[in-house]
């Protein structure tokens, strides 16, 4: 392995403050996921069920509460929020492994060109990302 990669892994990509930006997107994403999800049940079983009634996705989740209990609502929640919780884990990872390493300093972007630059930066930094989460 090259010295400058073996260089990068160590001082851009292995650092704490990736480990905390990437453990907060996965964090955030499992607790939104976590808030909606009753929705997510509601729509399911309407486009599952055209006489399902009521038809709109409130009330029907507090049918469904009232008949099966809270648990009814949740149910295949916890593959869905460990597999967001991984790849937005990756996400954040790799793009702030690679904002770091591109050297892109918001502080300093006083002028148009440095926010245009900073834009394209982050613009760049996050195709790649999503790219190698997908």
């Amino acid at each position: 392995m090259p010295s400058h990669t073996l260089s990068f892994l160590m001082t851009d990509l292995f650092t704490w403050s990736n480990l905390v930006h990437a453990a907060c997107g996965g964090l955030g994403s499992a607790i939104s996921i976590t808030a909606v999800y009753p929705l997510e049940t509601a729509r399911t079983r309407l486009q599952i069920d055209p006489d399902l009634k009521p038809r709109s996705s409130l009330p029907l989740v507090e049918v469904i509460r009232k008949k099966e209990g809270l648990g009814a609502l949740y149910r295949g929640w916890s593959s869905l929020v460990l597999a967001l919780f991984l790849t937005n884990f990756t996400y954040f990872y790799i793009f702030h492994g690679l904002r770091h390493h591109s050297n892109v300093d918001a502080a300093s972007s006083d002028n148009t060109n440095s926010l245009l630059g900073l834009l394209a930066t982050d613009l760049g930094c996050a195709s790649v990302a999503g790219i190698m989460t997908v």
